[in-house]
């Protein structure tokens, strides 16, 4: 028989699905306190009001009493496993299956799970508008949420966020999960990585190591080459970052290695794409060109956003290197698939640099900088892009002896790289 805790959970569910108040249930059957009280596990319905309960419901005393949803976690669990290994073929095979247990129960508990696990899917899949409006159904039950529950909903809403480019919810989300994880005793390898990759985007260097030497190890350890690969780009990233060169190239060879043994050209891509970065980083313009390209051409089952992170290097190496013709073309077909995918970040990323590619140095230049793309990055709390484009129109004003509006956006620069690691929830 279902405990206390998950007969009231069952009867909340149930009620929110049928769209009634505590009021309105209650009405006839009991008093509105003592249902509150049954819905948060405090007390145990008789089985009468149990049964008149039931049937407002439209489901009876033995759907809410049964236990026979055992065989359902297993496959959500599965399910989640499949995602997170990466293992297309198995994750949609689990699906299908888990879709028709789903429809045979009545499981108030086990169908919010089924939800919380198809966000996952669909986030894997990139669908996220989908999952976006799966987790809007999700939301109002939040609150409830037991804490394995409300883990995978912060755990899983982190990386809606992370892919929607709004990194500052995506970070709340996921410390909430980690408070959870920790309320729970456990450890997912998952959560860690999810944090390492929001603190990259968010330029928390250090923070996005720890992060992602903590998924590393346990990858490592379970021989999980896949994920081990995911974890040894991200520390290069971030080496590369830090200008610690021969640890990001360390780490690059590793997940070469572990790339070898599984011959696939999407994680192979990936690897080349990090080759370039690093050789960009290290003022290696021209050699970065090979590895870009090369991840062009093995990448087209790529995720959108690394197809597009591809496009946008080398757009701007081949603007470095003056072939603005071929320049141009990366960043009309970078900017294209950004408005297609409604990364408002990237878009914003072409945008720019369209403008320095053509040499447009003007008035409307100056417009977009300081009205649309330093105000962007500022709430976002991107502070590392907000500086860096402060910096572009500090410049812009000095080429032009305007000093007094060059020195404040140098001063702006200054205070925004002073910000990286400070954060402010949404």
């Amino acid at each position: 028989m279902a405990g206390d805790l998950m007969i009231g959970q069952k009867i909340f569910c149930r009620r929110k699905q049928k769209g009634l108040t505590q009021e309105q249930l209650a009405h006839g059957i009991c008093s509105i306190s003592h249902l509150s009280k049954i819905e948060n596990g405090h007390e145990l319905p008789g089985a009468d009001i149990l049964a008149h309960l039931c049937k407002r419901l439209g489901t009876s005393s033995a759907d809410i009493l049964r236990d026979d949803t055992e065989v359902l976690f297993q496959s959500l669990y599965k399910w989640y496993a499949s995602v997170n290994n990466r293992d297309e073929t198995k994750a949609a095979e689990l699906a299908g299956i888990i879709r028709r247990q789903a429809e045979s129960t009545h499981d108030s508990e086990a169908l919010l799970y089924w939800k919380l696990f198809r966000v996952w899917y669909l986030l894997y899949l990139r669908k996220t508008e989908e999952a976006g409006s799966l987790l809007e159904e999700i939301c109002p039950y939040r609150e409830r949420l037991q804490t394995k529950a409300g883990y995978f909903f912060h755990l899983f809403s982190g990386f809606y966020h992370c892919l929607t480019e709004d990194y500052l919810q995506a970070l709340g989300h996921l410390l909430d999960a980690e408070e959870r994880m920790e309320e729970s005793g456990g450890s997912d390898p998952e959560l860690y990585y999810q944090m390492a990759l929001v603190n990259m985007n968010l330029h928390r260097t250090y923070y996005s190591i720890e992060s992602a030497g903590k998924a590393a190890d346990h990858y490592t350890k379970e021989l999980n080459y896949i994920r081990t690969i995911d974890c040894e780009i991200l520390l290069s990233v971030n080496k590369a970052r830090l200008k610690q060169f021969a640890q990001a190239e360390k780490h690059l060879n590793h997940a070469r290695e572990a790339s070898s043994l599984l011959s696939s050209d999407m994680h192979a891509a990936v690897i080349y794409h990090n080759y370039g970065y690093l050789k960009y980083c290290q003022g290696e313009v021209l050699d970065s060109l090979p590895f870009f390209i090369k991840s062009k051409h093995l990448g087209e089952s790529r995720q959108y956003e690394e197809r597009i992170r591809t496009a946008y290097c080398l757009g701007r190496a081949y603007y470095e290197l003056k072939n603005f013709e071929t320049a141009g073309r990366w960043i009309s077909q970078g900017k294209e698939m950004a408005i297609r995918h409604g990364l408002n970040e990237f878009y914003l990323h072409f945008k720019v640099l369209a403008f320095r590619n053509t040499g447009s140095l003007d008035l409307d230049y100056e417009m977009l900088l300081k009205n649309e793309v330093i105000p962007y990055f500022t709430e976002k709390q991107l502070w590392h892009h907000a500086a860096n484009y402060a910096e572009l129109l500090a410049e812009y004003y000095a080429s032009a002896n305007r000093y007094k509006w060059s020195a404040h956006y140098f001063s702006f620069v200054n205070k925004s790289r002073e910000k990286i690691y400070e954060w402010t929830p949404c």
